[in-house]
């Protein structure tokens, strides 16, 4: 069997482990606040700069699967809000809040369209694709 060949994106992966370790904390403080319920209840908004940024912006909406949340971007540190706390390296901002999304009954996560699809009210995009279409397409995560 051959496998197929997967881009490699210029990811330092250890790097973004060690974040995700950090997203995890943040995630936690507001799930005991009684915010959230579970990680995909929340979105990540991080901030930070040079080629970390770079890293964070070629997985693109690939990035809320590596935080398993319904969302996730990455910005400018010149973006960065007051209530936004520092990873463990301080070279990265976090601010996780929670969606209001509906949630999709099939991969639970929060996203806008959920209900915006005439024959499946109650699932998001990514699943209609997935079980009506030709399937979502992944590059990374």
């Amino acid at each position: 069997m051959v496998l197929p060949e997967v881009p490699e994106p210029a990811v330092n992966w250890e790097e973004l482990l060690a974040l995700r370790s950090s997203v995890s904390r943040e995630l936690e403080k507001i799930r005991v606040a009684g915010a959230i319920g579970a990680p995909l209840d929340a979105a990540v908004e991080l901030f930070t700069d040079g080629s970390q940024l770079e890293s964070l912006e070629k997985l693109g909406d690939e990035l809320r699967f590596v935080f398993i949340t319904s969302g996730a971007t990455a910005q400018p540190v010149a973006k960065k809000p007051a209530d936004a706390t520092a990873d463990d390296t301080g070279k990265t901002w976090i601010r996780v809040s929670a969606i209001t999304y509906q949630k999709c009954i099939r991969c639970w996560h929060k996203r806008p369209d959920v209900g915006s699809h005439a024959e499946h009210p109650e699932i998001c995009g990514r699943c209609v694709t997935n079980i009506s279409g030709k399937g979502e397409e992944r590059h990374y995560v």
